[in-house]
């Protein structure tokens, strides 16, 4: 998700509780050029994907659906390269509504939630440092309750990932949690 905030394209989440026909309006509503769905939520996707012409582009994550692309495939194609000009996008989130229907709720210009990189980027003289890691920890205090504050950064040179490119949460986290009653 964050690479989509980057190259300036405008996400909106939707709920899996909804029913297809309430994805439907949503997608069609925000305008959306692409819809991804998870291949278990696919009965919906289908319904919703009908509900919403002006998308150019379907993609399945993590399973199968009838007429969605395979987002594997779907990125296997693109470049890999840092985006050269960057642009910072949000999101479009959707409240309950008072007239029946979900209402969307878009701030154009919002401020980027983690440090802009995008000139430097993760590259050669930027490596991992004290130096990085305080900025990050300072960066989180000014913007979070003290609570939500890392106490310390770990520098990785890749994250486990499931073939769908999700980060595998639970393996990063073990090695922090080894010997403990209780973990999270």
């Amino acid at each position: 998700m964050m690479a989509a905030f980057r190259s300036g394209i405008r996400v909106t989440p939707i709920n899996w509780h909804l029913t297809g026909e309430e994805i439907g309006y949503i997608v069609d509503n925000c305008d959306a050029k692409i819809f991804l769905a998870e291949g278990q939520m696919a009965h919906k996707a289908v319904e919703a994907a009908g509900m919403a012409p002006q998308v150019v582009s379907l993609i399945s994550i993590d399973g199968d659906i009838d007429g969605f692309s395979s987002y594997l495939k779907v990125i296997e194609q693109e470049n890999d390269e840092n985006i050269a000009e960057p642009v910072h996008d949000g999101g479009m989130l959707y409240t309950s509504g008072t007239t029946g229907r979900p209402k969307g709720v878009y701030r154009k210009e919002r401020p980027p939630t983690l440090p802009n990189y995008s000139e430097i980027g993760y590259q050669k003289g930027n490596e991992a440092s004290d130096t990085l890691a305080r900025e990050l920890i300072e960066f989180a205090r000014e913007r979070l309750p003290a609570f939500k504050c890392p106490r310390s950064v770990a520098f990785v040179d890749s994250l486990p990932r499931l073939p769908t490119g999700k980060i595998m949460r639970r393996t990063v986290r073990e090695p922090y949690w080894e010997g403990r009653d209780k973990s999270i």
